[in-house]
């Protein structure tokens, strides 16, 4: 019996990194994630398709993100939305967390360390939302 695929929808504008982060779901569990590079793309995608989850960047010096978010939250709550970051400023989950947020994972350090933390929260999102 097939498990349902869940669409993730993965938020980055470093294409390396929107690359990597694309895989890790996809090899661990039945996922479906597509890409894009920018917020405007992302809400494109949105009006189209139907996601559970959206995984996306978030920088310290950037209000698009944030608006993201916002937007996101007045629209459609049924999404979990996860915030990943590569910066170590606990100022950015406080915030996302506040906003709506399901979950924050920060992206640095070992690759190993941050993938496994970014798969304990996807499926926390999944399974909890």
């Amino acid at each position: 019996m097939k498990m349902k695929q869940i669409r993730i929808l993965l938020v980055d504008s470093n294409p390396i990194l929107l690359k990597t982060n694309k895989d890790i779901p996809e090899i661990e569990g039945p996922y479906q994630v597509d890409t894009c590079p920018s917020v405007l793309e992302a809400k494109q995608k949105i009006a189209k398709e139907e996601y559970y989850l959206i995984l996306c960047e978030w920088h310290i010096h950037s209000t698009e993100s944030l608006e993201f978010l916002k937007s996101i939250r007045e629209s459609d709550n049924h999404i979990s939305f996860i915030v990943c970051t590569t910066e170590e400023d606990k100022d950015i989950a406080s915030q996302a967390i506040k906003l709506g947020a399901n979950g924050f994972v920060r992206m640095f350090g070992k690759p190993e360390t941050a993938f496994s933390e970014l798969k304990r929260i996807i499926e926390k999102a999944i399974n909890h939302p």
